[in-house]
């Protein structure tokens, strides 16, 4: 056998050697074959953001077209949209940063579809809530700091901004920003997202978080959480208070109490309760009942979708069953 493969005619043996060129080439790429599917890549991803762009144009044509309310912000949609994202990643790539570009592409598209810009609580103190704003509603949206939340909330009724982003209430802040959320209007601000969404490590004094308010209807999303001001004419200490709304069926994770100097007869207790619930849901008639005859009235005031836990990021980081 060896003495036919050398007496092979020179032919086959160039063909036979450039087979297995071939077989390494395919093996082994080159630098240049790799940069090159890289740059194919990148045209592919560029194409396809230029197709959403024009798919989203769409949509808002459409809803025109049929003379529905042409909303350009749909928090809950947007929620859907990275969770499902990140259900189905895989590979190194980090997932916070699969959040981070599609807040981007999600703020940039808000853009094109009409006026878009934030009112941000962030005076000097308090950079962070201006990161926050940036991180996701997007870092070319136009924006304006302000020194507190009423000037935010100011903004925000005069048609300044779109979304005002506000500080987590305080126990311990003589004059809330929340009370003002009270009002029977269908445009009235409501409290949409809690930020960050993903990761917030690049903000200034993390750990740090806010709410997004805009007078955008609430949708489900399947984890969400409601806002919720309990109207009560009679004091309840906050303790009570979380002891009689567990006993109504409410899973409670913050309470807030606020008696306005204006009338010493009122008590507003607000409530982030799991779940999500609109004015006319039974449940809050039965929250009612159970809170006390001192209440006069249960008031939705937004709600959110539950943001990703760190380990939703970073699934390696989770800790180990068994």
């Amino acid at each position: 056998m060896f003495s036919l493969l050398l007496a092979a005619p020179a032919s086959i043996k160039l063909a036979a050697s450039r087979g297995s060129d071939t077989d390494m080439a395919d093996a082994e790429p080159t630098l240049e074959a790799l940069r090159a599917e890289i740059d194919a890549i990148d045209e592919d991803l560029h194409r396809q953001i230029m197709r959403r762009a024009e798919v989203a144009l769409r949509i808002r044509a459409a809803k025109s077209a049929n003379g529905s309310d042409p909303v350009f912000m749909r928090p809950a949609r947007e929620a859907q949209v990275l969770r499902r994202l990140l259900e189905r990643h895989h590979g190194s790539f980090p997932r916070a940063v699969i959040v981070r570009l599609w807040r981007e592409i999600m703020a940039a598209v808000l853009r094109m579809q009409g006026p878009f810009s934030l009112a941000v609580y962030a005076p000097e103190r308090a950079a962070g809530y201006w990161d926050l704003a940036r991180d996701h509603f997007g870092s070319l949206t136009p924006a304006s700091a302000h020194d507190s939340p009423q000037q935010v909330l100011t903004a925000l009724a005069a048609g300044r901004a779109s979304v005002g982003i506000l500080p987590l209430p305080d126990a311990d802040d003589p004059q809330p920003w929340w009370p003002s959320l009270l009002s029977h209007d269908a445009k009235r601000p409501r409290i949409v997202a809690r930020l960050p969404f993903g990761s917030g490590e690049t903000v200034r004094g993390a750990p740090l978080e806010a709410f997004a308010v805009a007078p955008v209807a609430s949708e489900p999303t399947g984890r969400d959480r409601t806002l919720l001001i309990v109207e009560a004419g009679g004091p309840m200490s906050r303790s009570e208070l979380a002891s009689r709304v567990k006993a109504a069926g409410f899973e409670t994770a913050t309470i807030q109490s606020w008696q306005p100097r204006s009338d010493y007869q009122v008590w507003l207790h607000l409530l982030d309760v799991e779940g999500y619930m609109t004015q006319d849901d039974p449940k809050l008639a039965g929250l009612a009942e159970r809170v006390g005859e001192s209440v006069r009235q249960v008031w939705p005031v937004g709600g959110y979708a539950v943001p990703f836990a760190a380990g939703d990021l970073n699934p390696a980081n989770k800790p180990s069953e068994g």
